[in-house]
């Protein structure tokens, strides 16, 4: 059930945002990435074809196609247009917040899943990212969907598949965005933690998950490469095998993304660090430290992953930033006074 308290911070949460996400909605599409991902469903809206995304008529195999999908739906229901074709993107970066609050609520408390998705959309850099017309939206709001779905899958009897088929329509919908690169964060992060915790059952529930999610995935690239022959080598290849290993574009050093990071956590890692330092109280305790570690995992194979592949840019924090928020959420909430009056 939802108290009164609660339901005043969720209406103001939902306040927070819809301005957040949609407050860029009228701003002009940033060259070259916004520009092209508009341009490229509106090609695929005046042919026809679906399945066959095309730049200025030449076949474009460099993405999956689930983003250009959704904002040529977008095209058809509101016309061809800048803020038509970001509405898609504003609409990932507003469902991740609430993603986490349901997560983190079930999972941990209220007050927790509350705190997380508070700072997940107030930390101005991460939701920037999440909010621009490319796939870094999707690739957050899918990681953040199968992070929760597994952790409730494995921690909760009753409705374990349900949450196994969530967690698979998540991957198959972030890799129709992004590729395979949005397992990175996921599909290690739930067999460490099974491991870590001893649930040797659950494992064999997630070996099945997987195996749906792989079988899921290959059948719609299949079907990608039969529309557009070579699609599959030409995206999985170049642009999740190459560019991390042997990059071609955006290079960097590998502490690239820790001033990011850094950026990223503001303002709430200065608060967090004055309220652990007024309260003097450790972090999670054992009784609500599962989805702590979750996110920990996640966050620390991410930003490494990243760190050390060769292919480097600002957009790429959207695999791993929303974990770290989420974590700093958790934290602040073990060192507030308990109540939700300490939030005010």
């Amino acid at each position: 059930p939802i108290c009164a308290e609660e339901r005043g911070w969720l209406l103001s949460l939902g306040a927070a945002t819809f301005l957040v996400a949609f407050g860029n909605l009228a701003a002009p599409l940033v060259e070259p990435t916004e520009a092209r991902y508009a341009l490229i469903p509106a090609e695929m809206l005046a042919s026809g074809l679906w399945f066959s995304p095309t730049l200025f008529g030449e076949a474009y195999q460099d993405k999956p196609p689930l983003l250009y999908w959704l904002v040529m739906a977008s095209y058809s229901l509101l016309g061809v247009s800048d803020w038509a074709a970001r509405i898609p993107a504003c609409c990932c970066a507003m469902a991740t917040p609430w993603v986490a609050w349901a997560w983190l609520r079930a999972a941990i408390g209220p007050r927790a899943g509350l705190l997380a998705a508070w700072v997940l959309c107030l930390s101005p850099r991460v939701m920037y990212y999440m909010g621009m017309l490319a796939m870094d939206g999707l690739v957050g709001l899918a990681t953040a969907s199968i992070l929760a779905s597994l952790h409730l899958a494995v921690t909760t009897q009753r409705w374990r598949w349900p949450f196994l088929a969530l967690a698979t329509l998540a991957v198959i919908a972030g890799i129709l965005a992004k590729g395979p690169v949005v397992l990175i964060g996921t599909v290690p992060t739930a067999f460490i933690a099974v491991a870590l915790s001893g649930k040797w059952n659950s494992a064999m529930h997630l070996g099945f998950w997987l195996a749906f999610a792989i079988i899921g995935s290959g059948a719609c690239f299949w079907l990608l490469d039969s529309a557009s022959p070579g699609f599959s080598q030409a995206f999985l290849l170049r642009h999740n095998v190459e560019r991390f290993a042997s990059p071609f574009d955006h290079t960097g050093p590998w502490w690239y993304h820790l001033p990011g990071l850094a950026i990223a956590l503001l303002p709430w890692g200065p608060i967090a660090l004055w309220t652990w330092w007024k309260s003097q109280k450790p972090s999670p305790s054992p009784d609500d430290s599962s989805a702590f570690v979750w996110l920990a995992i996640s966050f620390a194979i991410g930003i490494v992953f990243f760190s050390a592949a060769g292919s480097k840019r600002p957009s790429y924090g959207t695999a791993f930033l929303p974990q770290a928020c989420m974590l700093m959420g958790l934290f602040l909430d073990r060192c507030l006074p308990t109540g939700w009056a300490a939030l005010s």
